[in-house]
């Protein structure tokens, strides 16, 4: 994906790496519940352990009382550990989310909250900001690509935060609290519903007709299951905004499978999550994010397809860990290297505080 000739696909780059902050704007402030953060500090130098309870508790009108009970009783750890991933013990009960997710997932939501910002003032400038299409999407294509340097170097991301005008740094802090709810009421569905024997009833799961084609097990059938979960444990009212909350939560993964094609045995594919969460009651109810995430899931679907069709006809036959192995390799090979990407991200900071600058002297 180093070669980006492709306009489509450079449109569709774009449009997933800037869906979240316009449709999460306008879902935020159509939501019934109202999101504030009110007497809450807004920082980035809190002890991870400790920012977890306070967006907990910060936001708990969102969590169904009952779930915001069980959530809270449970030992949730925070190791500093630059790994990517959120685990439930379902056996002891108690939840780990590794630093490095929360490192990744916030990078990658304030880097979309920039390049929306800068998208915007380029639509309405008359120079466009003294720069091009082509490369202001090339520009948005390598800044999402840090998170995944981060995966494989665990080289810490850029501390973006600190920039953002006031207005997106609330913005940046609410939606970073969103996507961690969804998180942690994901992995307590799998402590609800995949612990024991006595495992909670949940009802009906709707089980999605799925964007892309791929074979559902057990184990993906119970993340499909975890994902319902979170989503019916936000009040009703703040479904929709949940909605944005699981795209966000989804995006750096989904920006792993769609750069390298390496779609877990264990979990499906991002593209699917997303359509099986958009299907279920209330989900999209709002008009404006329907519109927004139909466009977004339209992307996905042809990012994803690119992989899919790509695969060769025998590779199903060869183990399962040398394939993930060959694809991150090939990963890395094709994605502009590291220094380019942290480049690439300084110069769209530039032109962001120069939208600033252009929207403070109109």
């Amino acid at each position: 994906m180093k070669h980006l000739e492709n306009d489509q696909l450079l449109e569709a780059i774009a449009t997933c790496a800037a869906f979240g902050p316009s449709g999460a704007e306008s879902a935020i402030e159509r939501a019934v519940v109202k999101i504030k953060a009110n007497g809450l500090p807004v920082t980035n130098v809190d002890p991870p352990v400790l920012v977890v309870r306070q967006i907990l508790e910060q936001y708990r009108s969102l969590i169904v009382p009952e779930h915001y009970k069980e959530l809270t009783d449970l030992d949730i750890y925070v190791p500093s550990l630059p790994l990517c991933n959120a685990v439930a013990n379902t056996r002891k009960r108690y939840i780990i989310v590794y630093e490095g997710l929360l490192q990744a997932l916030r990078y990658r939501l304030e880097a979309s909250l920039i390049i929306n910002a800068v998208g915007k003032q380029r639509a309405t400038s008359n120079d466009n900001l003294s720069i091009s299409d082509d490369d202001f999407k090339t520009l948005a294509f390598r800044t999402i690509l840090l998170p995944l340097h981060f995966y494989r170097n665990h080289n810490p991301l850029p501390t973006v935060f600190q920039t953002l005008e006031p207005s997106l740094q609330q913005d940046a802090f609410i939606g970073f609290a969103g996507i961690l709810i969804f998180v942690l009421l994901h992995e307590l569905g799998h402590i609800k519903l995949h612990g024991s024997m006595l495992a909670a009833e949940h009802g009906e799961i709707y089980l999605p007709a799925l964007a892309c084609s791929e074979q559902l097990n057990r184990f993906k059938t119970e993340e499909l299951e975890a994902d319902q979960f979170a989503f019916e444990a936000f009040v009703p009212e703040a479904r929709g905004v949940a909605l944005i909350n699981a795209a966000f939560a989804f995006q750096f993964f989904a920006d792993l499978e769609q750069s390298s094609g390496i779609f877990k045995s264990d979990h499906p594919m991002i593209v699917n999550r997303l359509t099986h969460l958009s299907q279920l009651p209330n989900a999209m109810n709002d008009d404006i994010i329907k519109l927004h995430f139909l466009k977004m899931l339209e992307n996905h679907r042809f990012l994803t397809n690119i992989q899919i069709t790509g695969k060769h006809s025998h590779e199903d036959q060869l183990p399962r860990g040398l394939i993930s192995s060959m694809a991150e390799t090939s990963l890395y090979r094709l994605i502009d290297d590291e220094p380019t990407c942290r480049a690439a991200l300084e110069k769209l900071l530039s032109v962001y505080q120069n939208c600033i600058s252009e929207a403070a002297a109109s």
